[in-house]
This record gives structure tokens, sequence and C-alpha cells, in this order.
């Protein structure tokens, strides 16, 4: 919040920034905006909701990299990855402390290490029933309440997992269990890993 007194009568000009700060923007205009990743874009609203939009995988980040946006982390409320993002990177969204909400898509294969890391006001996370990868440490930092999975249980144990995510595994909730047959190719024959 910024409190713009004028005490002195005199006239003061304001810089096109600072005029829209004052007169206060609101709601879904868009605060900022831009890429992160080679087909990946961003938007940013005043009203926190960040939305990924595109196709293919985002960058991974890290400590020298950062993503458009850490300037204005601390406003993300609400993060929603849109369908055709099928990876999103290493430390992408990484101390968005004020995040309370995240939707992610069917599209969604891969999600990098320390991703989601330092979410705190995360209270519940849904890996989406595509997803094939999930690096280290995703939800450090974090006390989810509840996590789910939207695939097939049998599913679930084809799923690469990265190390220092137990404070999340325990709680993982598998949404459908029922018959699934998958054939796994070994030595050149299939082998029957279902279950009946």
């Amino acid at each position: 919040q910024i409190r713009f007194v004028n005490e002195s009568g005199k006239q003061v000009v304001l810089s096109p920034e600072m005029k829209e700060c004052v007169e206060g923007k609101r709601g879904s205009d868009i605060l900022q905006s831009g890429m992160c990743g080679k087909d990946i874009s961003f938007t940013l609203t005043y009203d926190g909701v960040l939305t990924l939009s595109g196709t293919g995988a985002s960058d991974n980040f890290h400590s020298q990299k950062f993503p458009e946006w850490v300037a204005n982390k601390g406003l993300i409320k609400e993060i929603i990855v849109e369908e055709g993002v099928t990876g999103l990177g290493n430390m992408i969204f990484r101390d968005c402390m004020s995040v309370e909400k995240i939707s992610l898509p069917e599209s969604l294969l891969s999600i990098g290490g320390y991703a989601f890391a330092g979410c705190v006001g995360l209270e519940e996370f849904a890996f989406p029933k595509n997803i094939q990868t999930i690096g280290a440490n995703i939800l450090s930092g974090t006390v989810l309440s509840r996590v789910t999975y939207d695939g097939y249980d049998e599913d679930w144990d084809w799923v690469e997992v990265g190390s220092g995510n137990d404070n999340w595994l325990d709680k993982l909730e598998v949404a459908r269990v029922g018959l699934r047959v998958r054939l796994a190719e070994r030595d050149a024959s299939y082998v029957y890993t279902g279950s009946a």
C-alpha cells in the first residue's frame, strides 16, 4: 500500500508508472508479462494470478537465473498452468510464499527440482494424471494437508520421483483405483506389469 501526501501545495509531476500506482490498477489488469521458456509465456495480474501458457517446457532456473516475475513473487496468490505446457523447470516457482492455489494441466509430464519449494501458503497439491517425472524436493518447505494424484494407482508406480520428497509422499492420495494393464518392454519381449 502506498500513501501519497502533498502537504506543500505545489504541483507534483508523476511518472506514468507512479501515476498508475497512485491511481491504482485493479483485478485482472496485467501487471507483468513475458517469456519463461522458448514457447512458454506468462502473465501476472494485479490480483495475483500468474498464468503460464504455450507449448513445451519452461526454462530451468537456479541461483543465478530467476524467472522474470521474481520481483513480484510475493504478490502471486494463484498459479495456473494451461494445457499445452509439458514441463515446469527447476525452481520456477520457488519461494512464492503467498501462493494458495495451483492448477496443473493434463499435458504436464515433468516438474523440475525445487519447483514449488518454499510455497508455504499451499495446503493442497494435485498431480495431473499424465505426470511422469517429479524432481527432487519439489515441495520442500511446505506443510501440505493433502496431496493427490489424478491417475490410477498402478500408473503412480511408473512415476519417477526424485529424492527429498518425503514431506508429501506419505500424504499422497490416488484418485482412481482399478484394473489397468501396462506392458513393459524387457529384452524385446513384453511383460505384464498390471494387477488383476
